[in-house]
């Protein structure tokens, strides 16, 4: 009832929003070397206390992913995803363990990542 009140009376924006309306980007395949060329790393705080209902309990999460294969090779529960000096650590424990660095890291452009950017480039 309401998308047909809606389509009666907003018909252009119906057309401009329909599936197919719009010029489609391109796809291609993602290029990847092999495992540990391009890792993928962002923090996760969907588990915060809105989200558990428990207080003040949270469970953020940090997370790198390889492109090649679509593992998830390293996730941890920090105590804070937002510093970036924790942030480095995790990056620094991530090399330690997997004895690699990756050639690409892809991150948002969050202040957190800064650390894990000047290990990366170093």
């Amino acid at each position: 009832e309401v998308r047909q009140i809606l389509h009666d009376h907003f018909n252009v924006e119906f057309d401009a929003r329909f599936v197919g309306s719009k010029d489609a980007i391109d796809c291609v395949p993602l290029d990847c070397l092999g495992p540990c060329h391009q890792q993928h790393a962002d923090g996760h705080e969907k588990l915060a206390a809105q989200a558990l209902r428990m207080g003040d309990v949270t469970l953020p999460i940090y997370a790198f992913k390889d492109q090649f294969s679509m593992f998830v090779p390293y996730m941890r529960v920090l105590p804070n995803v937002r510093l970036s000096n924790i942030i480095g650590h995790v990056f620094l424990d991530f090399v330690e363990d997997y004895g690699c660095v990756p050639i690409q890291l892809t991150t948002d452009k969050g202040s957190e990542v800064s650390d894990m950017i000047c290990c990366h480039e170093r």
